[in-house]
């Protein structure tokens, strides 16, 4: 069975295999092949087989709800699952939002590192520029000092107010100038670089169209009657694009002309402001003042310049943690709907009170192994939050979210030196760890309230046959070996039998068994008999490994025959092999008073 199945499919049936924990019988350099209805050939040997088998292996039942294959028995209860067409349309709708999210996640996590390095480069830089109220003092204490030397000049108190109105005028003229060339500059610079933009646009929207057109495998007609709508809206598009140039290059020239007409303002301005300059006699001094003045007027701007900026930044900053909040709750939700789906009663009851159910899990030591990794754990890791005892996070479902936002507002808003990181690891590495998906889920089965877990070997083994041959809507074969293991006669006739009688008839069933009620209660159609040379049981005619088959209904002896299997029929190859023969059979009978 096992060569049969790894024939079929070498990848799955290894992997059963290695969840069964049992060891492949040798047989040298002995081929296996499976011929399908439609005349295609799997070997053995060519190890590339990809067809679709449902294969289980002796004891792998009751491997699958050992505690350490926990994870596999989600698994394969997942895949029945999702062989119900209503089920996996709505799973995979909720794993692409869910998907969908974590990118999102990720994309705003990258935003949001963004807006913080520029946020400290912002920082540094008006730093480096100075204090902005010494900045100020220091310009009042200038202004002091020139009225101090107007006054020693013998300005009149007119000229004196007309100097202060002419210091003012030129630097509100210096200040529009700036604005107006500032302006003129950045709708140059949209004229310059819109069009590729648009023209990109464009290219991507044709690229889309045909996207659309290939996933839908739409014909000429179809195609043609769509085409103009396409070709009106790249035309608008085009229009827009050209009527916006034309405007933004206006503004831009009208820029230009006030910007002449500012400038020559400001000359004026300047002359007669030196007509009042020359009669300080102070002049180097004066000097050394407007000097100190302008630099000091610069610094100012650059700061309030850096400060505008960093007051926008500081927006998106905390617009990304705000998104990135309400990923880390939208995730959550989509993950709680496919619990639900997982339970929904409609594909998870089986009947005779089975029911398959899903929990939500938290992936505790990959989420310690990760995230605590980052951090030197000799010190108390308490400083991340309320959330950690002894070295670990104390998870729950219904904390999930408030969890993962307080220790990301405990990294975001902790310096990063009181974070002490390990060698390597840095705020946006440990921020990336923590936001990973760690949501999961484990199904396990119960019967009457009572968990799987909890039941004896051999109730466990009949709840999980009886799931694989219900919920399992596959046409493809199942190959069961010996699954009478920790079955009572009772419960393979009262149960096990009818599940196989029912699902025979949408799939082939092979089974490899010792117990007749598994071969004759469900009228196995075709019974194969097999038989190794040399081993007590007669001699084989010519192979180590020789078969027979047929139905029940063939019958008969021949004792000219000198080979086990051609000596008589399959009734008595099964009255021999699994009931001991005729005379054991007989014995039962009597013994059960049954006549």
């Amino acid at each position: 069975m096992t060569y049969i199945a790894r024939a079929i499919n070498h990848e799955y049936a290894q992997k059963a295999i290695n969840i069964a924990n049992i060891n492949d019988y040798n047989f040298g350099n002995l081929d296996f092949e499976v011929v399908w209805k439609s005349g295609d050939i799997d070997k053995l040997s060519e190890d590339t087989g990809q067809r679709h088998v449902t294969f289980l292996p002796q004891m792998f039942i009751h491997s699958l709800v050992e505690n350490e294959n926990r994870s596999y028995l989600s698994e394969y209860l997942l895949s029945f699952l999702r062989q119900n067409a209503s089920f996996e349309d709505r799973y995979c709708e909720l794993g692409n939002k869910r998907h969908q999210i974590t990118t999102q996640l990720a994309t705003e996590v990258s935003n949001f590192f963004s807006h913080l390095s520029t946020l400290q480069d912002i920082g540094d830089k008006i730093e480096k520029l100075g204090n902005k109220s010494s900045i100020e003092a220091e310009l009042q204490t200038i202004a002091e000092n020139s009225e101090a030397l107007s006054k020693s000049s013998g300005f009149t108190d007119e000229e004196n107010k007309k100097y202060k109105e002419l210091q003012q005028k030129v630097t509100s003229l210096n200040a529009q100038c700036e604005t107006i060339q500032r302006t003129r500059e950045y709708f140059q610079e949209l004229s310059n670089q819109i069009p590729a933009h648009i023209e990109k646009t464009i290219s991507e929207l044709d690229e889309l169209v045909e996207e659309v057109i290939a996933s839908l495998g739409l014909a000429d007609a179809e195609i043609k009657s769509a085409k103009p709508h396409i070709i009106k809206l790249k035309q608008e598009i085009q229009v827009t694009n050209k009527e916006f140039i034309k405007d933004i290059l206006g503004a831009a020239k009208k820029l230009s002309r006030e910007l002449e007409t500012t400038t020559g303002k400001l000359n004026t301005a300047k002359k007669q402001l030196d007509s009042f300059l020359n009669k300080i006699s102070n002049q180097q001094k004066l000097k050394e003042l407007q000097d100190a003045s302008k630099q000091s007027t610069l610094l100012l701007k650059q700061i309030d310049r850096h400060e505008t900026t960093k007051s926008k930044i500081e927006k998106k900053y905390q617009h990304s943690v705000k998104k990135i909040g309400e990923f880390i709750t939208e995730r959550y939700k989509i993950q709680k709907k496919i619990i639900e789906l997982f339970n929904d009663p409609t594909y998870t009851e089986i009947g005779d009170d089975i029911v398959v159910i899903a929990d939500l899990t938290f992936d505790e030591d990959k989420f310690n192994n990760n995230f605590l990794g980052c951090f030197d754990r000799r010190y108390d890791i308490s400083r991340l939050g309320n959330f950690f005892r002894n070295n670990s996070i104390a998870w729950s479902s219904d904390k999930h979210v408030e969890i993962i936002n307080s220790i990301f507002h405990k990294l975001i808003k902790t310096p990063e030196a009181a974070l002490i990181f390990r060698s390597g690891q840095t705020l946006q590495s440990a921020v990336e760890i923590l936001l990973r998906d760690y949501l999961s889920h484990e199904f396990t089965v119960k019967q009457g309230g009572e968990d799987i877990f909890r039941m004896s070997p051999g109730k466990q083994g009949l709840i999980l046959l009886e799931i694989y041959l219900y919920l399992s809507d596959s046409p493809y074969p199942i190959l069961i070996d010996q699954p009478e293991d920790n079955l009572d006669n009772r419960t393979i006739y009262s149960h096990l039998v009818d599940y196989i009688k029912k699902r025979k008839q949408y799939r082939q069933i092979i089974i490899v068994t010792h117990n007749p009620n598994i071969v004759l209660g469900p009228d196995a159609e075709q019974i194969i008999v097999a038989n190794q040379d040399g081993q007590g049981q007669g001699r084989n005619a010519k192979y180590r490994f020789e078969y027979v088959s047929g139905p029940i209904e063939c019958s008969f002896t021949d004792s000219k025959i000198l080979s086990i299997l051609g000596a008589q029929g399959i009734r008595e190859h099964v009255c021999q092999i699994l009931e001991g023969g005729k005379e054991a059979f007989r014995k039962r009978e009597e013994k059960y008073c049954l006549g």
